[in-house]
């Protein structure tokens, strides 16, 4: 039965006619799942989905309560401007979109397939392997996005950088004598 009155106040209509108390009654979301839960676990030998079940709606509250995407974007940035300044004397180009971000090595912009399928895929993959020596897992394919996750933070973002300037250095030596 709530979640039978959630979903029919779940629209504009609802919201302005009930007010403020829209949003208490859908909080009886949390308590429907609490039931929910303790449903699964009354009456099931297997209590493993509503651990699942709560888990899920758990990491829900938690992006809710403190949403990541400001500190991803944030990151991001930092993690693109320090690329950009590692790789300075190798032609690159960092595309980027909120918190997702590509690295293209090559004198061209990036800005189509086109022009991806044109990117130098072999620096990538030099660059890419001089990294994974230095401990940095990147996407294995110059073609992949590099998400950063809430997991990551400042150490991360300056140890990259720092592994990008050696794996740079590396790509600049092997460029300058072919």
């Amino acid at each position: 039965l709530i979640m039978l009155a959630l979903a029919l106040t779940s629209n504009d209509a609802s919201l302005r006619r009930l007010g403020h108390g829209w949003k208490i009654l859908h909080r009886a979301v949390y308590v429907a799942a609490l039931l929910s839960f303790a449903h699964w676990v009354l009456s099931a030998f297997n209590p493993t989905p509503g651990y699942i079940h709560l888990g899920v709606l758990a990491a829900l509250e938690l992006l809710d309560s403190e949403p990541p995407y400001a500190r991803l974007e944030e990151l991001a940035g930092r993690l693109c401007d320090g690329l950009a300044d590692a790789l300075r004397q190798v032609p690159h180009t960092v595309n980027r979109v909120g918190s997702l971000f590509s690295v293209f090595f090559g004198d061209s912009p990036v800005t189509d397939a086109a022009s991806a399928k044109a990117a130098d895929h072999a620096a990538y993959a030099a660059f890419f392997h001089a990294m994974l020596a230095r401990g940095v897992y990147l996407p294995p394919s110059g073609y992949e996005g590099w998400f950063p996750s809430a997991a990551h933070g400042d150490a991360e973002v300056d140890r990259t950088v720092e592994a990008a300037r050696a794996a740079a250095g590396e790509l600049e030596r092997a460029t300058s004598r072919s």
